[in-house]
């Protein structure tokens, strides 16, 4: 081993280059992810990762499980799609009213995603599930 290269022993109290790495990692992943349930939403299940979309006309039917994907409009957030356990979508957030503040005068609102018989997205938003 050369000069300076760490071997990835540990001593007592002592960690590894390479743990600290790996804990400085999912350090920063975590401050990340919990920032995303921007609404505060109790009908969130569990994120382990995000991803974003910038001035995007569609989000993905399927992503990373357990992940989020954001969707942003000129540096503004839109709208959030969550995924399940087996990459399926669950639930969006909407952070706009699609253009039409008479059929969705609630600001943010979800919407549930059935995915047993295709992909249904319900039509009318609720409220958020504080």
């Amino acid at each position: 081993m050369a000069s300076g290269e760490n071997s990835g022993v540990t001593y007592g109290d002592q960690m590894s280059f390479e743990q600290q790495e790996a804990e400085r990692i999912a350090n920063e992943n975590a401050e990340r992810v919990a920032g995303f349930n921007i609404a505060g939403s109790k009908s969130v299940g569990r994120v382990n990762s995000i991803n974003r979309l910038y001035d995007a006309h569609t989000i993905p039917r399927t992503s990373e499980p357990d992940s989020v994907t954001q969707n942003f409009d000129n540096g503004t957030l839109i709208s959030e799609r969550y995924f399940d356990s087996n990459g399926n979508p669950y639930l969006d957030i909407d952070y706009t009213n699609h253009g039409n503040p008479k059929i969705y005068p609630i600001v943010p609102h979800e919407h549930f995603i059935d995915t047993s018989n295709g992909f249904k997205r319900e039509k009318k938003g609720r409220a958020i599930n504080k």
